[in-house]
């Protein structure tokens, strides 16, 4: 049961996400160039969106119907467990995937305050502990690469897209 209770709620998060991708997909401007086409920039959000979304639901009604047989059998005397327990082992099991919705999230808003670089030092900061084994999280050698690829990595592409691509990243408060 508890696993069905997982895929539940991965399912409606997902659900939320595809809906909220596929309403904010249109508000994408549309370059009209030199006449109308059926393919414009909205094509494949849009596309990825209704895919996300028929996955979701089939994975919610598999696991509804899981959930109801498991129930059937839980009657003939298995023990139930709470639903609180069961969102807190999910959490201790799964705490990377919502830390990095967190940090995500965190990362889109401050983008324009803090600027590509510094916001993405930061992210980087947050991001590669977050997602690294804890027994490595022990090893000095792992927070100095951790370090070095967090500043490394935002100033490369941020040169390579400004200054090859001439594609305009967000300067922050302090302009670099």
């Amino acid at each position: 049961m508890n696993e069905n209770r997982k895929d539940i709620a991965t399912g409606v998060t997902l659900m939320v996400f595809s809906i909220a991708y596929l309403v904010l997909s249109s508000g994408i401007r549309v370059f009209k160039g030199d006449g109308s086409t059926p393919i414009t920039a909205r094509t494949m959000p849009r596309i990825w969106a209704v895919v996300m979304l028929a996955c979701s639901c089939i994975l919610l009604v598999r696991s509804l119907l899981r959930m109801k047989k498991a129930v059937g059998e839980e009657e003939n005397g298995a023990k139930t467990s709470t639903f609180k327990a069961d969102a807190l082992e999910w959490l201790r099991h799964n705490y990377a995937v919502v830390g990095t919705f967190a940090v995500l999230i965190l990362y889109s808003l401050l983008m324009r305050r803090l600027g590509y670089v510094l916001d993405t030092v930061l992210y980087l900061l947050i991001q590669i502990p977050l997602l690294t084994p804890k027994e490595k999280r022990k090893n000095p050698l792992t927070w100095v690469i951790t370090l070095i690829l967090a500043v490394l990595v935002p100033l490369l592409t941020d040169y390579l897209f400004v200054k090859w691509f001439a594609v305009r990243l967000p300067r922050g408060l302090w302009g670099f």
